[in-house]
């Protein structure tokens, strides 16, 4: 725009001119200001600014712009302005702010064959222009009202009006190309319709213009403008061509309309006062839009639509971490054009949809009549609209203390919207918990951020009430309870009709009731709406990770049922997204699209293909018929594809195409896209062709633009993309996106789409052509959604990179949006391919199951090959074939079943639907010591049987069943694999195995699983790897009152039919079928069990033997705690809807992780408070808490093969501890952790034999059982444990909230855990260039660990790292060169302790840097956070030793610091890193040490020094000097505290127990005394007088200090005992003897086979804990060389008792004992044996050698050190023992 110079600026009133001085344009910025600078100020008056200037009528689409036709062959030209949002300064300087309202006069120049329309009528057109001859001047009234200028419109045309109309004093008329504005009459009819409603909604607020004239524009950027009077409209959004528009045509000209006609009260009426409320026209335009137009085409079935095209939409574009409030903050221009986008309108509209249900129709338009007469012709903001709103809430209608702009500014001030996760609990006040937090499509760290004020509306199965949408509570917070929400059995949905604005989570059971209840016949029930929420929230939370791809697929099951349009257009937009990711995964595309038309096929028929019933269409039916066939034809349907072809055929054969169509209208999308589809390129070019000829039918070209991108030809695309940006191209430039979209929507044209708009020249050139953010940034952001790749994610990068200075800001968003949804793309593709090939066509819970998993036993229909061994080479399965589901049907006999032979015998028949991965004609599956009787292989689709030729059963260890066929499996196809079978209920606690108990004397049955590694093919043929996850249906045959239990809850139980004799009045127990899992997790027990329920969570139940269930109580109380809180830090909910647990008399591990059916030892599991101590207590309670650690790591999330068992079992062992933390603070846990865990991982790994985590050796069935290990376990904790450490709490949760999203229902690797961590590294923790990975796998691929030696220069204040790894002894092999990533942390004396968190990382052999003060001491590995040793120089350990030495400066250092100071330091004095003198130093301060941690380290070392220096007892006086003061600190045996905490408790226990075995005569003086009080007191239970705690001690003390009396008083107790836990502390007990004769005959009860006195599982037990009591040794030793081989078949040994005792020998004579037994037995030894006593020679012989090296050294500075006071009475020598020996792998 130029600008003449005679501006000129005079008072109003006439009083005169005031000088302008010059005027500034700012062109170069975006502000666009024009500055006149005056003389002298002006008053505070009305002015009048005159300015001649000239402008251009642009190309743009914006300001006053020209446009143009063809008439006749003619082209015509128009002009025509779009203002809004800052056009109208590029057509007159003005005040271009929505707030700066005016009155507006209108003088337009014309020629005598123009018209010229504008806002007000026209008053004149007579006046001649001076300058100009033949022209006139068309004067236009000024502007009734005030308005902003972005709402001025006028237009110079040729055009014809329909005819002008007047109703009720409003003049309407419709303008358009002359021979095109016939087509107007719909539009021109609806007009007046839409007024009077809108009049009628907002209680009579009458339309403020005299008139109302609609104009097609040829040329427009946008779909329509508001215009006050004067509405501007693109063709194709005003013009409707009964013949040959189709009904979305029709509905899309009536729909805009009425948008437009909203605008007059919304936005023009009152105009925001800013464009950051933008949302106040959009919004409320977009409600009406829908609600007012289904108000008067009543069959559109408008208000459903919203919900699909409004809603639905927006809470995609609102999932994005780049959207913004509603509400939101913009200034420059191209801001403000990026706010036109989805949460202005479509957003804006469902607040207001909201606020409508929420307030009652009626009381909102009471409240909307306030809001406009209070602002008429004014400007508001979103607290106008709240203050007017507030005066129609109803008392007690919202939250406590809230108003109206309380709650709504949570839904307009902050961006995005919340998850409600709904999650019942299934108890008898019906209670649920709600949660909500924000939703995001890519969840990161902000995904937490928000909090909104939700209502919350609800019904269930018992009420489908769907109509009262009103809020039933109002979440206020980030959770709350609520109660009475329905029954057990009945569903609950929450957010009735989408009222509200979110989405909504259930836990699995409710979701699974939903997919039920959504198979059956009366699914109609649910109101559609939320039908289609259903689908819509369960795909897109999947997509966020919140919920599991099969859940959600399982909801559009029910889909070949549904006939309405909503819920089908909801699914497709939902399933399109997986559809776009699979473009370049050709199988699982395949199978997708497969399932996809399989869905279709009913509603296909049903509607009937492209046979339209003569009478037409009814109009939702046109629109679902035209959706339906569109995607069938994009599935490749055969009879779809043939249709459509054929109908483009015969069009293309037409003698005159351009004048008959044969193509129903609403046909013609398909039919196009399909014809082009499908034919070469001369169906294009024709194509192309009839869009040229079309040049008078907008809505025809519109159609063909978008199916020319269907084209298969890249040539055409591409020349197509080019014509967008060439001047005199037939594409219009309002055009260029929908040619733009149309090629990307086209999987081959996403690549040429995204070369060609991130070429900037095109970018200039597409901006310039579209104008505003509205066109070009949905370009971008719809590209987006199909990008896949991160070359793809690169390319957008690039662009922005290379070229922000031509980018607007709002495109620049936009982009960064593309990259975020690319960046969720890649996130999702791997997790959706394996879904989509494995499991997508499987309902979890439909009450329909297929056939195939009812089928009865059969006879073999032929005869069977004969069956061999055959060798193979490798034991994984090949991989050519995965299960999906499997049916197993199980008929077990018992001890009665007759004849005797099928005694624990079982009927097996399983059915297995795979998917063929690679065309073969074998399938080898696993099967154990099962007898197979049939095989049958059929196709699951045709069920054409395949012909099975011979069946090879491998007798080696590889387990394999291999069956051969006569023609191979198709690749892509899915079978059904038959086996009928018999096995073994066996009694090697594997497989499907017997156990037995005693109840009354009586013997009873029963039985149960274990099938962890390997033990599922003992039960069922089965891919029996973990990585071959499947889904399981299980079936077995029960007797009466017997209780059957699996993974799943009962589906239906049913009598067996046609069963005599044995099985008459046998049952069928089914369950439900499975989630996708590994084979391993698979369970079920038979029982008469007795059970109790948990009250809090009915979830979670208890089965026992009936006599012990009383024992189950801790159990039942803690599990819900443990998995509530796993919820809390993963974020991911439990995924089965039950927990049972179970103790199982026989079993042969500590527990066992099945899901949803976990299985315990009955030690375990039981808990009694009189007669458990706190060893037990923590024992049960980290045993629950691992197995159910286990149901995220291992069951969700499994390792892909065992050499990554860590995944698993690392994981469980830490989060057992750290759920125990939480839980049950009161016992230490973490010190627990450091002194169980940690202290055990650092003695294995140090061996040289030590595997690496990640052991990728093993392979067979011994080597997998192997694995199962301290390494996998202990040690896996402990990387577990350091990596949360050095990430931190939130970072690390994050990250494996994201592990376990990316993997569930899946399986994972290392690589895979390290993936998942990176994305919550918190900056700055790694070094630059290094990746997560790189660090951790030289913790998970190497094995062992470093010590770390820190050696200080004083001098020099630099300090050096070495690291090397640490051996327990010297290494055979010479060329160990392990290097650790070792994160260092250092404390420094003096310094705050938070700066012993820093991390530097040792990332090489040595590292030098700056070192304190050389007055001070460093720790190194604070708190013992980082897996390693730490050694230093002998003045910083004198530094440390001393900063503790004291009672006033033990606290100094930590606890844990003081632990890792004893462990570190007596572990490097074994190994000769450290000398005994400095190690001993850091034991000095003993005296003072009150802790258990510290204490226990210390005496487990100390004592096996003691043990090896045996004979001199200066060490034991020195340890008995330094503890002596715990016996008081700890009231002796005193136990009456109830407040003691478990860690006191536990170390009470082990000091008592150390104190009176090694001879404190306090000690056994007071455990004698209670010992005798039991024995003689008779009215008292001796549970009431020996607390558990101390019960072992006391046994001990009483036998030890007591002579026969006691002796046979403690072994008559054993024999009348029969608690299993009693029982070992008695053994104990008696074990403590220091009488010869009686160790003698203790040992010679352990030979004999069923003895009278000792049952045969202690006999083991017994000899152990006599060569533990060191009186007992010699004895021992004595007896085990002279009567082995009569004890060996009593004690079930393999030699490893020759192991066990020679750590307690240190003499050259028990070596030569030992040899002189292996010389002279060498022929009758087994290997076994032979091995272990090679070990224990070479054990003694090292023991020799170390007390040559070291007792020297130990005695000469515990001479230095003589003991301050004691109470030695020197009873015996022992070391400390615990009788609780549980096995720690669970």
């Amino acid at each position: 725009m130029t600008i003449y110079d005679d501006v000129t600026v005079e008072a109003a009133d006439g009083t005169g001119a005031v000088v302008v001085l010059n005027f500034v344009e700012e062109p170069t910025d975006d502000k666009d200001f024009l500055i006149i600078n005056l003389d002298t100020p002006l008053e505070k008056k009305d002015y009048k600014i005159t300015i001649n200037y000239l402008g251009i009528l642009n190309g743009d689409l914006d300001g006053f712009y020209r446009s143009s036709y063809v008439e006749d062959g003619v082209t015509k030209w128009m002009a025509v302005t779009q203002f809004e949002s800052t056009g109208a300064r590029r057509a007159f300087p003005s005040f271009d702010e929505p707030g700066m309202k005016a009155t507006f006069k209108l003088k337009i120049a014309k020629s005598a064959d123009y018209k010229v329309l504008a806002n007000m009528p026209l008053v004149s057109e007579d006046e001649p222009v001076s300058e100009f001859d033949g022209m006139t001047w068309a004067d236009f009234d000024t502007t009734q009202q005030k308005m902003s200028t972005y709402l001025v419109a006028f237009s110079v045309n040729k055009f014809s009006n329909i005819g002008k109309q007047t109703i009720d004093t409003i003049d309407y008329d419709l303008w358009a190309r002359p021979n095109a504005v016939q087509f107007g009459d719909y539009a021109n009819q609806h007009a007046p319709k839409v007024v009077a409603e809108m009049t009628s909604f907002t209680n009579n607020i009458k339309y403020a213009m005299p008139k109302i004239d609609q104009i097609a524009v040829p040329d427009f950027s946008a779909g329509a403008m508001e215009n006050w009077g004067l509405i501007t409209y693109r063709e194709t959004a005003l013009l409707y061509d009964e013949n040959t528009a189709s009904s979305s045509n029709k509905q899309r000209v009536g729909a805009v309309v009425t948008h437009e006609l909203a605008h007059q009260w919304f936005g023009n009426y009152v105009s925001p006062k800013w464009w950051s409320n933008l949302w106040l026209n959009e919004g409320f335009a977009t409600y009406f839009e829908y609600f007012a137009t289904n108000k008067i085409e009543t069959d559109w079935k408008m208000d459903e639509q919203f919900i699909y095209e409004q809603l639905q939409s927006a809470l995609i574009f609102d999932a994005q971490e780049s959207t913004h409030p509603i509400v939101a903050d913009v200034d420059e221009p191209s801001t403000i054009d990026s706010i036109f986008d989805d949460i202005s309108y479509n957003k804006g509209g469902c607040i207001v949809r909201l606020l409508v249900n929420l307030l009652g129709e009626d009381e909102f338009r009471k409240g909307i009549n306030t809001y406009l007469t209070t602002n008429e012709f004014k400007n508001a903001d979103a607290d106008d609209l709240w203050t007017a709103l507030q005066t129609v809430v109803p008392d007690g209608f919202l939250p406590d203390q809230m108003t109206l702009k309380n709650v709504m500014d949570t839904w307009t001030l902050q961006g995005g919207f919340p998850v409600v996760t709904f999650t019942r609990l299934y108890d008898e006040n019906q209670r649920a918990t709600i949660e909500q937090e924000r939703f995001l499509a890519l969840p990161n760290e902000t995904t937490q951020i928000g909090e909104w004020v939700v209502p919350i509306s609800w019904t269930n199965a018992a009420e489908k009430n769907f109509s009262d949408v009103s809020a039933d509570d109002w979440l206020t917070a980030p959770n709350k309870v609520v109660q009475n929400v329905g029954k057990d059995e009945d569903w609950v949905i929450l957010n009735l009709q989408l009222v509200g604005f979110y989405r909504v989570n259930y836990d699995v059971r409710n979701w699974e009731m939903l997919t039920q209840a959504l198979s059956a016949e009366g699914f109609s029930q649910i109101h559609v709406i939320n039908r289609a929420q259903i689908i819509d929230d369960s795909l897109a939370l999947a997509r966020a990770n919140h919920l599991a791809y099969s859940t959600a697929l399982d909801t559009t099951n029910y889909l070949d049922s549904e006939t309405e349009y909503l819920p089908w257009a909801s699914a497709f937009d939902a399933l399109s997204y997986i559809n776009d990711r699979l473009n370049s995964e050709a199988e699982p595309k395949n199978q997708f699209e497969t399932y996809l038309k399989n869905r279709l096929k009913n509603t296909y028929n049903s509607l009937g293909g492209f046979n339209i019933p003569e009478a037409g269409d009814a109009h939702v039916t046109s629109l679902t018929r035209a959706m339906v066939l569109n995607w069938a034809c994009k599935l490749s349907q055969t009879e779809c594809n043939n249709e459509a072809s054929n109908l483009f055929k015969q069009w293309q054969t037409t003698e005159d195409p351009d004048l008959t169509n044969p193509i129903n209208p609403n046909l013609k999308s398909v039919v196009y896209c399909s014809g082009v589809r499908n034919g070469d390129r001369a169906s294009a070019d024709f194509l192309f062709d009839r869009y040229k000829a079309a040049s008078q039918d907008a809505t025809e070209q519109s159609r063909i633009l978008s199916a020319l991108g269907c084209s298969s030809d890249t040539g055409f695309l591409q020349e197509y993309l080019e014509m967008t940006i060439t001047p005199g191209s037939d594409v219009r430039t309002q055009d260029s996106r929908t040619v733009i979209t149309a090629v990307y929507s086209n999987p081959i044209g996403v690549d040429l789409a995204l070369d060609f708009v991130t070429d900037p020249d095109n970018y200039v050139t597409i901006s310039t052509n579209l104008g505003g953010f509205s066109s070009v940034g949905r370009i971008y952001s719809g590209l987006a959604s199909k990008l896949n790749t991160a070359e793809q994610k690169e390319k957008l990068q690039t662009f922005v990179d290379s070229n922000g200075d031509i980018i607007s800001e709002g495109v620049k968003s936009a982009i960064a949006g593309a990259i975020e949804t690319e960046q969720e793309n890649r996130t999702k593709m791997r997790k959706i391919t394996f879904l989509i090939l494995l499991s997508s066509i499987y309902c979890t819970s439909c009450k329909k199951p297929p056939s195939i998993w009812y089928e009865d036993f059969e006879e073999p229909e032929e005869p069977l090959g004969e069956i061999t061994s055959r060798s193979l080479v490798d034991y994984k399965l090949p991989g050519d074939i995965a299960p999906i589901v499997y049916g197993i049907k199980l008929k077990p006999y018992m001890d009665d079943a007759v004849p005797a032979e099928r005694q624990f015998t079982f009927d097996g028949s399983v059915n297995i639907v795979v998917f063929v991965l690679k065309a073969t004609d074998r399938i080898r599956l696993h099967a154990k010591e099962l007898d197979i009787k049939h095989v049958s292989v059929k196709e699951l689709a045709g069920h054409e049987r395949i012909n099975v030729t011979n069946i090879v059963y491998s007798k080696d260890d590889r387990n394999f069943l291999d069956i051969y066929l006569k023609e191979e499996l198709y690749a892509e196809e899915r079978y059904e694999i038959d086996i009928k079978y018999t096995g073994i209920l066996n009694e090697d606690l594997e497989g499907f195995y017997r156990s037995s108990y005693e109840e009354r004397g009586e013997k009873k049955w029963m039985f149960a699983t274990q099938f962890e590694p390997t033990g599922a093919r003992r039960a069922f043929p089965c891919f029996d790897e973990p990585a071959m996850k499947a889904r399981f249906k299980v079936i077995i045959a029960t007797p009466p009152n017997w209780t059957t239990l699996s993974n799943k809850p009962v589906y239906k139980i049913t009598r067996i039919e046609n069963q005599t004799g044995y099985f008459k009045n046998w049952r069928w127990v089914d369950f439900l079928l499975s989630r996708s899992m590994s084979t391993y997790l698979v369970a079920f027990t038979m029982s008469r069990f007795a059970n109790i329920t948990s009250s809090e969570d009915k979830r979670f139940q208890v089965w026992a033997r009936p006599e012990r269930i009383q024992d189950c109580e801790l159990a039942v109380l803690i599990a819900p705690l443990a998995v509530k809180y796993m919820e809390s830090e993963t974020n991911i909910p439990y995924t089965f809807h039950k927990l049972d647990q179970i103790a199982l008399p026989d079993f042969a591990a500590g527990a066992m992780e099945n899901w949803g059916l976990i299985t315990y030892s009955e030690d375990s599991l039981f808990y009694n408070e009189a007669n458990s101590t706190a060893h037990h207590y923590k024992y049960t309670s980290d045993t629950i808490f691992h197995e159910i650690a286990h149901q995220w790591f291992g069951n969700l999330v499994t390792p892909t093969w065992w050499g990554n068992l860590w995944l698993n079992e690392g994981f469980a062992t830490y989060l057992s501890y750290h759920i125990s933390e939480h839980v049950s603070p009161w016992m230490d846990s973490q010190m627990q952790f450091i002194l169980d865990e940690y202290a055990s991982a650092l003695i294995v790994d140090a061996r040289e034999s030590a595997h690496p985590l990640v052991d990728n050796s093993v392979d067979s069935p011994n080597k997998i059982d192997s694995i199962f290990d301290t390494i996998s376990y202990s040690k896996g904790g402990c990387i577990v444990r350091m990596m949360l450490n050095f990430m931190g709490h939130k970072n690390f949760w994050k990250g494996i909230h994201s592990y376990i999203k990316y993997s569930e229902f899946s399986n994972a690797d290392q690589d895979d855990l390290w993936r998942g961590l990176s994305t919550a590294i918190p900056n700055g923790l790694l070094p630059s260039n290094v990746e997560f990975k790189d660090i951790m796998d030289t913790w998970a691929l190497q094995a062992g660990y470093p010590v770390v030696t820190v050696t200080r220069d004083y001098d020099k204040n630099t300090v050096s790292f070495t690291q090397k790894r640490f051996f327990s002894s010297a290494p055979v092999k010479k060329d160990h060169n392990e290097v650790y990533w070792v994160p260092l942390t250092m404390l420094v004396q003096g310094e705050p302790k938070e700066n012993g968190n820093r991390i530097t990382w040792l990332h090489k052999k040595t590292i030098t840097m700056d070192s304190p003060s050389s007055d001070k001491w460093i720790l190194v590995n604070n708190e013992k956070n980082g897996y390693y040793r730490v050694n230093y120089d002998k003045e910083n350990w004198k530094k440390l030793s001393e900063s503790i030495n004291g009672a006033q400066l033990v606290n100094t250092l930590s606890v844990n610091n003081r632990v890792q100071l004893l462990m570190d330091s007596l572990a490097l004095a074994r190994t000769k890193e450290l000398d005994y003198e400095t190690a001993l130093g850091t034991t000095a301060y003993l005296n003072y040490e009150n802790e258990q941690g510290p204490w226990k380290v210390a005496l487990r070392e100390l004592s096996q020094l003691e043990r090896k220096i045996s004979t001199n007892n200066k060490l034991k006086e020195y340890l008995m000097d330094k503890i002596d003061h715990l016996y008081k600190h700890f009231r002796g045996f005193d136990l009456s505290l109830k407040s003691d905490s478990l860690a006191l408790r536990l170390q009470r226990t082990e000091t008592l127990n150390w104190l009176c075995s090694n001879g404190h005569e306090a000690c056994n003086k007071d455990g004698h005394a209670l010992f005798n009080e039991m024995r003689t007191n008779k009215k008292r239970k001796p549970y009431d007088i020996i607390h558990p705690d101390i019960r072992q001690t006391v046994y001990e003390s009483g036998v030890r200090m007591g002579g026969e009396e006691e002796f046979n008083f403690l072994a008559e107790k054993y024999q009348n005992e029969k608690e299993k836990l009693e029982l070992q502390y008695i053994l104990y007990g008696l074990a403590a003897t220091n009488n010869k004769e009686y160790q003698i005959r203790l040992l010679n009860e352990s030979t004999t086979l069923n003895s009278t006195t000792f049952i045969n599982k202690h006999a083991s037990l017994l000899f152990q804990t006599v060569q533990n009591n060191p009186n007992g040794t010699e004895t021992a030793f004595d007896f085990l060389i002279n009567n082995y081989f009569k004890a060996k078949d009593a004690w079930h040994s393999s030699g490893k008792e020759f192991s066990l005792i020679s750590k307690n020998l240190h003499t050259e004579e028990h070596m030569q004992k030992l040899k002189n037994f292996l010389e002279r037995n060498s022929k009758e030894l087994t290997e076994e044996e032979r091995k272990h006593l090679n070990k224990a020679i070479s054990t003694v012989e090292a023991n020799i050698q170390w007390n040559k090296e070291n007792t020297e050294t130990i005695l000469t500075f515990l001479s230095s050190k003589p003991p301050s006071s004691g109470t030695l009475v020197l009873v015996s020598n022992t070391i400390l023992v615990i009788a609780f020996l549980f096995s720690k792998l669970l």
